[in-house]
């Protein structure tokens, strides 16, 4: 199966050591395709702004619903969802090969 892109945030923000089941142990092969898979999602970050990187970071690493974010920030709901909806834009762009 292939892996959600918050989990891959997960991974890219916590590490390979982010895996939820015994089957994703990463094989040899796997190993280096791991490596570029959060090489891409380390620079989807990093070309995110702070406050964005927070947003995303609340809802993968946190699991906060976008009204929690907004609640925390201080900023509306719609603002948490356009940025988690371009964040993960910029996210997959970035694991597009």
């Amino acid at each position: 199966t292939v892996p959600s892109s918050e989990h891959l945030v997960r991974r890219a923000v916590l590490g390979a050591s982010c895996r939820s089941t015994a089957a994703d142990l990463p094989t040899a092969a796997a190993t280096g395709e791991d490596r570029l898979v959060n090489k891409a999602l380390i620079a989807a970050l990093a070309a995110m702004s702070p406050p964005d990187r927070q947003v995303l970071a609340l809802s993968a690493l946190g699991g906060l619903s976008p009204a929690a974010i907004a609640s925390i920030l201080g900023v509306p709901v719609h603002h948490v969802g356009l940025v988690l909806r371009d964040g993960m834009a910029e996210v997959r762009s970035h694991l597009a090969v």
